[in-house]
């Protein structure tokens, strides 16, 4: 009833309170006080709203990261798994409500070297984006981001490769063809390509695809409206460093050149 409602906004204001203590706990470091004020806020909800109150998910999530600072990642982990479970409940499992909790999830994963689990979390947080945006949709660029930040953190260049393309298809198709949005995927995916062409000691630079990607990332800077010289710049560089690091001494003379031109 209304007095029953009166007495739990009461008790909630007392458990943001506590929650609000917290925080600042956390954030000096303390710990052990923090983990208790936390603990003793989400008493408070789920006593007042039950175990699975929405409002349990920001203190459940405030009460794992300072077990995880507290170097308690186990303790950490379990907290976010109740706190997806409650997002699950109150939201559904397909909500992109839950996202925050994965990602945290997957750092304490990529930070533990617990590799295979935190390759879990990131396909399930692609999975719910993609669940909801269509594969050439410019949602997606965030996800793919992510996917090909960890591939590159774990060494999986195949995969890294695969995430840059896609990014780069999705950009082609909701940009001009001179927009600088295109430069960074084509940049990305041909230092991909020449760190596996340095890997397996491949010569043949000519037709080789970081090659192109590098022209056409150049291309596109020297071809943009924006004309924005230090993106082109840059672009010079990359493809001198190219040429120098495949012995091609005459090409890369002309690209760096160039390239101080322009910082002349």
């Amino acid at each position: 009833g209304r007095t029953g409602r009166r007495r739990f906004d009461r008790r909630g204001f007392f458990a943001r309170a506590l929650h609000n203590l917290a925080i600042a706990q956390h954030f000096n470091g303390n710990y052990d006080s923090a983990t208790q004020n936390y603990s003793d806020a989400l008493d408070i909800i789920a006593r007042e709203d039950g175990n699975v109150s929405p409002w349990l998910i920001l203190s459940l999530r405030g009460l794992a990261i300072a077990n995880l600072d507290a170097g308690r990642p186990d303790e950490a982990i379990l907290t976010f798994d109740r706190a997806q479970h409650v997002s699950d409940v109150n939201y559904g499992p397909q909500s992109l409500e839950q996202l925050p909790i994965l990602n945290s999830k997957m750092l304490v994963y990529l930070n533990y070297d617990e590799q295979g689990a935190a390759l879990e979390v990131l396909d399930r947080i692609y999975m719910l984006h993609s669940r909801r945006f269509a594969r050439d949709s410019e949602e997606l660029l965030p996800t793919l981001h992510q996917r090909a930040q960890v591939y590159g953190k774990l060494d999986m260049r195949a995969e890294e490769r695969r995430a840059w393309k896609h990014i780069l298809a999705i950009k082609q198709d909701h940009y001009a063809e001179n927009d600088p949005a295109l430069i960074e995927p084509n940049i990305k995916i041909a230092q991909i390509d020449i760190r596996n062409l340095r890997k397996i000691g491949y010569r043949s630079v000519t037709t080789s695809a970081a090659e192109k990607h590098l022209k056409r990332a150049l291309r596109i800077a020297e071809n943009s409206p924006e004309d924005n010289w230090e993106t082109r710049k840059d672009c010079l560089l990359s493809i001198a460093d190219f040429y120098t690091l495949f012995d091609m001494k005459g090409r890369a003379r002309r690209y760096y050149a160039a390239a101080w031109d322009l910082l002349s």
